[in-house]
């Protein structure tokens, strides 16, 4: 059956008061409650992904992108389980966020789609790559590399 979900990318402020990705990635899930006014969100797992999640990133950030999957309440009852994961750009003062929510459906499907969409966010984290930094203004111009093409 098909699942209602959602997937972003954002290239985000870098949450300069997040030491960590730990922290980055609790920060923005709660930005996003914040933007879903969400009556109440819960962190179920936070961790990284390691080294090699993001190959295509060059240069290299420089930590692994962080996962973090939650829960939000919204209003009515009505419930959104969200994958996030944060890539840490620092150089160029950027969080880049990829997202994944859709609506909880019932214990019997639940970990059936949870398993599908962190298989989603690996694939995206994966297929991440910047072709010209300038993107980010100024401070990423001196990181431009050449694309192959």
């Amino acid at each position: 059956a098909a699942t209602a979900r959602a997937l972003i990318v954002e290239l985000l402020e870098l949450a300069a008061d997040a030491t960590d990705g730990d922290a980055a990635a609790r920060l923005h899930f709660e930005e996003l409650a914040s933007s879903n006014d969400a009556e109440s969100s819960a962190v179920h797992q936070n961790f990284a992904l390691g080294d090699a999640a993001a190959p295509l990133l060059r240069p290299a950030p420089p930590a692994p992108p962080q996962v973090l999957r939650g829960v939000q309440s919204l209003a009515e009852g009505a419930r959104l389980h969200v994958w996030l994961a944060v890539v840490r750009l620092p150089r160029v003062g950027t969080d880049l966020v990829v997202s994944i929510s859709r609506p909880v459906a019932d214990a019997a499907t639940e970990g059936v789609a949870a398993t599908e969409d962190l298989e989603l966010l690996r694939a995206v984290v994966g297929s991440l790559e910047v072709r010209d930094w300038s993107l980010f203004g100024g401070g990423g111009a001196e990181e431009s590399e050449e694309v192959p093409t």
